[in-house]
C-alpha cells in the first residue's frame, strides 16, 4: 500500500478495509493533507514497516491508539508534518522499531505521553522530536 493516496486531496470513508495482509504502509498517506479518515479499527498487526506514512498528513487526528504495531521496525517520520495529530499512543508496542528518526518531527499538536514505550531495540532517534513545542511529557 506504499503511497497509495500520496499528494491527493481525499478524505473518504476506509473503516471497512481489510488490511490484516498488509506488510508495508510506507508514505501511505504522504501529503494527503486532507485526509482524516475513520481508520480507527484497522488491523495493522502484520505491518512492519509505516514509514513516512501520515507525513504531511496535516488535517489526521484519527484516534489509532489501539492499533497493534508490534511488529512494526520502521517508523521514521511517521507522523512528521502531522500537524494537527495529537493522539494518546502510551498503549503501543514499539518493542521491535529501529528506526524513529523523525517519527513527530514538526508535528506541532503533539503532546502524547510515550513514556511507556520500550525504545530499546531503536538505534535512530535522531530528530523524533524535533520541533514539538507543544511535548511535555516523555
Amino acid at each position: 500500500m506504499v503511497a497509495t493516496f500520496a499528494f491527493t486531496t481525499f478524505n473518504g470513508n476506509l473503516s471497512r478495509w481489510d488490511v490484516s495482509k498488509v506488510t508495508n504502509m510506507s508514505y501511505m498517506f504522504f501529503y494527503a493533507q486532507k485526509f482524516n479518515g475513520y481508520i480507527k479499527k484497522w488491523n495493522v498487526a502484520n505491518v512492519t514497516n509505516m514509514e513516512g506514512m501520515f507525513k504531511y498528513a496535516l488535517s489526521f487526528n484519527v484516534d489509532i491508539g489501539k492499533w497493534d504495531v508490534s511488529n512494526v521496525t520502521n517508523m521514521k517520520h511517521m507522523f512528521a508534518f502531522a500537524q494537527s495529530f495529537n493522539r494518546n499512543l502510551n498503549k503501543w508496542n514499539v518493542s521491535q522499531v529501529t528506526n524513529m528518526q523523525g517519527t513527530f518531527f514538526y508535528a506541532c499538536a503533539f503532546n502524547g505521553n510515550v513514556s511507556t514505550w520500550d525504545v530499546s531495540k531503536v538505534t535512530n532517534m535522531s530528530g523524533m522530536f524535533k520541533k514539538v513545542p507543544t511535548l511535555e511529557v516523555i
